[in-house]
Parts: C-alpha cells; sequence; structure tokens
C-alpha cells in the first residue's frame, strides 16, 4: 500500500501506524510514550501529532503513535500548527515536572530534556509550585512521583516481567496515577532502564562509593563479575580489547586499594547446584530443580510461588558472596584495622542493592560506575590493562557463561556433560517476550539423559514452576533469571532505547 509523508511516496503493510511508518523512512516525528522495544504505544503523551488526510475526509489531527496509515493518506508532520500544538503538550508536561536538572539521575540523559530542546522550547522553566511529594525508596530502586509523565511505560515492563507491582489507576482522581504495590516488587530494575526521565532510578550510592575511594584512612576493596564487565561494554569503545584489565586500572586511579574478582560465585553456584542436582536425579524426588541465584527471582518465587518452596535450590548468589567476602577475613588478608575495611561492589543487579542481602558498604550499578568515571574524566579505552589483585577460592574456575547460558551452563559441565541450548542467541535477547524459554539436553552418565532450561523473566518462570506442579515439566533443571537477556542486562545496567 501507498501513502504520502510530506509530499513523499511511501509504502507500508496494512496494520502499521503512522509513527512505525514515518520512523521507517527518517522522518521526525516527536514522541515521549510511544515505545518500540516493548511494543508501547498507549498514545497518552499526545505529543506525536500530525495532519492526515484520508483519501475521503477532511484534513484532521491525530496522534501518529496510535493511528494506522490508510492506502492513499496524507500525512503532514511539520508544519507552524503541528508546532504549536507539540509545544503546549510539552509546556503541559513541564508544568507538573519538577526540574531540579542539576540533581537528577537522568541529567544529560533525559527524553523530555531532549524533547523540549527539539522543539525549541525555552529551558529556562521555573519550578512548579506545590509541596514536594516525598520520594518512594525501595532499598535498591527510588522512585520520584513529582518526575513522572505518565507514559506508562514502567507498568507494560513490570507486567511482561511477571510482577506487576506497577499498574495505572484514575479511579476517585482528575489525573492517572502510578500505583506501585511494594511487596509485589522484586527490584529487578528492568521499569527503570525504560524510563524516559528521572521517575525512577537506582538508589545512588555514587557519593558513598566515591568517599571511600578517596579517603585516605579507609581501605576499600572493590569486587566485580564478568556481568558487570559485559553490562560496560555498550559504554565505552574499548568493549572487545581487554575491558576488564582497563576497568580494573581505572579502578585502581579512583582509588581502589584492591580489585577482586567475584566470578568465583559462579564456580561456587555451580558446584552447589550441581550436587544438589545430582542427589535429586539419584533419589528421583522434587523435579525439577529450580535455581535460586538470581535474587530477585528468588524473592519472586518466595513471596508468589510457595508450592515451589521445595524445588528451589539452597545457593543464593548474595550469600555465597557474602560468606565469601568477610571483611574480618579481608582485613586480616591486606593487613588492616577491620574498621578501616569497606567493600564495594559493582553489579548491573539492582536487587543486589537491597542490604538485606549482603554486607557490602555500598553497590554501584554498572550504570552509576560509568557515570562515576565519566565524571572523574576517566575513559578505560585510554588505561593500560591491569590484572586483578590475588585472591583464594577452593572453587575450579569454570568459563563464564561458556557455550550455554550462565549458571546452567556451569552445572552441567560440572557434572561433566558439555552441551549448547537450542537456538541460543548471543547476546541473549534483551527484552520479555523474545525467546523467554531456552532448552538443552544432556547425557549425564549414569544419571540418565536430562533436559534443561535456560528461562528469562518471573512470567515465564512462573509457566514453568505451574508445569513442574502439576507433574509435566519434562526439565530436571530450570534456571531462572529475572532479567530479560540475563544478569548483563540487569536493572543497573545500560537504558533502553
Amino acid at each position: 500500500m501507498n501513502a504520502i509523508i510530506n509530499g513523499k511516496n511511501v509504502t507500508f503493510e496494512a496494520g502499521e501506524t503512522i509513527l512505525a511508518v514515518a520512523q521507517r523512512n527518517d522522518f521526525f516525528i516527536p514522541t515521549l510514550c510511544a515505545f518500540q522495544p516493548l511494543g508501547h504505544k498507549p498514545g497518552v503523551c499526545r505529543v506525536c501529532l500530525v495532519e492526515c488526510t484520508p483519501p475521503s475526509g477532511n484534513a484532521c489531527v491525530v496522534p501518529a503513535c496510535v493511528t494506522p496509515m490508510e492506502d492513499g493518506m496524507r500525512v503532514e508532520t511539520s508544519t507552524p500548527a503541528l508546532l504549536a500544538r507539540q509545544r503546549m503538550q510539552v509546556e503541559l508536561l513541564l508544568a507538573e515536572h519538577r526540574l531540579d536538572c542539576d540533581r537528577c539521575a537522568r541529567r544529560g540523559d533525559c527524553e523530555l530534556q531532549r524533547l523540549r530542546e527539539s522543539l525549541g522550547l525555552d529551558a529556562g522553566r521555573p519550578v512548579p509550585q506545590g509541596e514536594k511529594r516525598p520520594e518512594q525508596a525501595l532499598n535498591g530502586i527510588v522512585r520520584d512521583m513529582d518526575k513522572c509523565v505518565r507514559c506508562l511505560r514502567c507498568v507494560t515492563m513490570c507486567r511482561k516481567q511477571g510482577p506487576a507491582a506497577l499498574r495505572a489507576d484514575s479511579s476517585g482522581r482528575e489525573e492517572l496515577v502510578i500505583e506501585l504495590t511494594e511487596s509485589a516488587c522484586v527490584r529487578c530494575g528492568q521499569c527503570a532502564r525504560v524510563c524516559p526521565v528521572g521517575a525512577l532510578d537506582e538508589r545512588d550510592d555514587v557519593s558513598a562509593a566515591l568517599d571511600m575511594l578517596t579517603s585516605p584512612n579507609l581501605f576499600t576493596a572493590v569486587a566485580f563479575t564478568a556481568s558487570a564487565r559485559d553490562a560496560l561494554k555498550s559504554a565505552f569503545s574499548s568493549a572487545d580489547a581487554d575491558l576488564e584489565g582497563r576497568l580494573i586500572a581505572s579502578l585502581r586511579h579512583l582509588g581502589a586499594d584492591a580489585v577482586i574478582n567475584a566470578d568465583f560465585v559462579a564456580s561456587a553456584l555451580a558446584a552447589s547446584v550441581s550436587e544438589e542436582l545430582a542427589a535429586r536425579l539419584r533419589e528421583k524426588r522434587d523435579l525439577p530443580l529450580f535455581s535460586a541465584a538470581c535474587p530477585a527471582w528468588a524473592a519472586y518465587a518466595q513471596s508468589r510461588l510457595p508450592g515451589l518452596r521445595d524445588r528451589l535450590s539452597a545457593a543464593r548468589a548474595p550469600q555465597i558472596l557474602a560468606a565469601a567476602l568477610k571483611k574480618s577475613e579481608l582485613a586480616q588478608r591486606y593487613g588492616v584495622a577491620e574498621e578501616k575495611m569497606r567493600l564495594l561492589l559493582v553489579t548491573p543487579c539492582t536487587a543486589m542493592k537491597d542490604n538485606d542481602n549482603h554486607d557490602f558498604d555500598a553497590v554501584l550499578s554498572a550504570r552509576e560506575l560509568a557515570r562515576l568515571m565519566n565524571l572523574s574524566g576517566l575513559c578505560p579505552d585510554d588505561a593500560a590493562p591491569e590484572s586483578f589483585d590475588p585472591f583464594p577460592s577452593t572453587e575450579e574456575r569454570l568459563p563464564y557463561g561458556g557455550q550455554c547460558g550462565e549458571l546452567a551452563g556451569d552445572v552441567l559441565r560440572a557434572l561433566r556433560a558439555p552441551t549448547r541450548f537450542e537456538g541460543l542467541p548471543r547476546p541473549f535477547p534483551a527484552m520479555p517476550g523474545d525467546n523467554d524459554v531456552l532448552e538443552a539436553e544432556a547425557d549425564l552418565g549414569d544419571l540418565g539423559v536430562v533436559r534443561v532450561a535456560l528461562c528469562f523473566t518471573c512470567s515465564a518462570a512462573e509457566k514453568l514452576a505451574a508445569q513442574a506442579l502439576e507433574g509435566r515439566s519434562p526439565y530436571a533443571f530450570v534456571e531462572t533469571l529475572a532479567c530479560p537477556g540475563g544478569c548483563a542486562q540487569g536493572g543497573g545496567s545500560g537504558r533502553i532505547a
């Protein structure tokens, strides 16, 4: 089918929206609520206004994100009248938005700020009057409703993830409000990755980390894993040039007294889970075994799926980290007083910011570390690679991720059964709904041939849990990662654009 946008002939398929056709043909239409990676187009911001003339009808102004293109339609995306309407819509958003941009976590990377600039609106606007609503802190996640633009991206993401802790509610109110059920939130942080402004973000530990790293009276040890390194690949151009070694050098330049490789957690988890799995296979009980290494998934399973309790693995990543990185032992190892010992963890997992999970003094997300290095004028691209500090580990270090999943692959190799997941994409899909369950088959010798699953998102895992509880599961082991794309795509990794 054919249509005309700004005088240019374009082709499209039935069902495509004006916005989708325009973007594919490089026509700019300002928008805020529409979010292509999620297939999210609620049409609530009313910024993507265009003028369209159907083959039979009069010209009208419509939101491009929810209006289907018609054969023979003429569309104008940029006229003085449209610009005035678009500016008015953004003015209304700004009138309710607390513009303390200098203190906002999204400063310099705010979609509302870019939208304002693209429409030529004056940046010098007064802060809205009225009482400031208090921030809502959920350990690793912070919510500031004074910055919410009600685009509903977070609601869609949370629902697709599984917890559905966020919902839109307009009952008894003049405006739409995003309600949060704290008990349902598992702190996966995926809502913060899609928020266009600073209404949702991880708890900011940059200041605390900087205080520890720069204090001459403290000994600060920094631990980070391969998932943190992978999460930082998009932030620097040296992604394939020993980024790990360059990050180590950058951390030491920031003031780290020791940089510890925390990949031993994967080995310890694999050793523990493989023993559990082997025992259950021999005894033919409580199968499939579900991993519980991911703290967000473990929280979800324990609160939402009580029937799964006997099938959850006892191995937890936060507890293994806490057991291995004890301040008293580290202080003795490095010859410092325990009261001067500080522990800093770098991870893309916002659920690890939960203070109940560990004994770290601060937890930096991968996104926060990138910001800290930028603020300090550091770029790993310019650093000479260095090595981790020696750190004892009684477990054999297994290749991270290998040819399989993450923990699932290491468990199979620990049982001497290297294998591949069917159709495993690299990198893992980063959005819910894209290959959420991957499968593999492995020959474990006297334990038999088993099927294992690598499952992304709590919603997909809940379906596998229902099969298990009904006795219909074909799997012996199910690894679940709450975040689509796995640990490297955690809530503290790069924003989804």
